[in-house]
């Protein structure tokens, strides 16, 4: 389990500071890291070359206004698109010339960037059409130098597929998981699954609608952290912390480390 000081929740970016830049770009989570997060997300997808770049969608269509699937694209041709300028479009409110033309990172340039100065959770997004890319992911820790920094709780690995964890699992075994659980699968179920959940990861990640005191406690008893997503208002964060969870995945990580220094978490 990955050590959280006395109620010092960890402040998860999601997809960095989504709610104030383009999510996944560099300008994205060093706003997160400037506004105090502890740890900032990835999700991640293979390119038609085998690239892990850092990417939500299953296509460029809404971030990057490119149809095809990031899996048919190479790394090149995505590298060509702008990544920035639809956010400014969609919240003109938080819009920044800076975020014109913002490129898609690859993993291997966020690990790069921030090294071991801060913390990572990296999802494999649909590794059922991705076959390989948990490999991929051991190999690129390896070869960036960051193995140690994962291995002590600073890269978290989470899935919605236990067969994905399975395969990090098998591929290195000290690496620490998490499972997410979807909206749609709901307490009692989350409850049913903690004991074989408890046998290959180091948590759980359920949706915010389904955290409550008892799946908290019915975690902590099987040795397991609570890491709910996502949640963006104060009313939600402070819902959350009073459940007793170990972390929260924000698109506003200013928000939650407002709420901590005001003595709430």
């Amino acid at each position: 389990m990955v050590a959280v000081p006395a109620r010092r929740i960890l402040n998860i970016a999601h997809r960095g500071a989504s709610g104030h830049a383009p999510e996944h770009t560099i300008a994205a989570y060093d706003l997160a890291l400037e506004m105090g997060a502890d740890v900032i997300e990835q999700d991640l997808r293979v390119t038609s070359d085998g690239v892990l770049v850092a990417m939500h969608d299953t296509n460029l269509e809404r971030t990057a206004g490119h149809p095809e699937f990031v899996r048919d694209i190479t790394f090149e041709d995505i590298r060509a698109l702008d990544a920035g300028s639809w956010f400014n479009e969609i919240h003109p409110e938080r819009a920044r010339p800076g975020f014109v033309g913002l490129r898609v990172p690859t993993m291997a340039e966020i690990f790069d960037r921030y090294d071991r100065s801060t913390n990572y959770y990296v999802e494999i997004k649909d590794p059922h059409v991705n076959p390989g890319a948990e490999g991929l992911f051991v190999d690129l820790l390896r070869e960036s130098g960051m193995m140690e920094h994962a291995v002590g709780g600073g890269v978290l690995v989470q899935s919605f597929y236990p067969e994905s964890l399975a395969r990090f699992q098998a591929i290195e075994p000290r690496l620490v998981l998490t499972r997410l659980f979807s909206l749609i699968q709901d307490k009692g179920l989350i409850r049913d699954e903690m004991v074989e959940t408890a046998t290959y990861a180091a948590g759980v990640g359920p949706d915010k609608f389904n955290i409550d005191a008892s799946v908290v406690s019915c975690a902590h008893d099987r040795g397991l952290y609570v890491h709910p997503f996502t949640a963006d208002t104060d009313e939600e964060i402070s819902r959350l912390l009073d459940a007793g969870v170990d972390g929260i995945f924000t698109n506003f990580p200013d928000r939650l480390a407002g709420l901590q220094s005001d003595g709430k978490g």
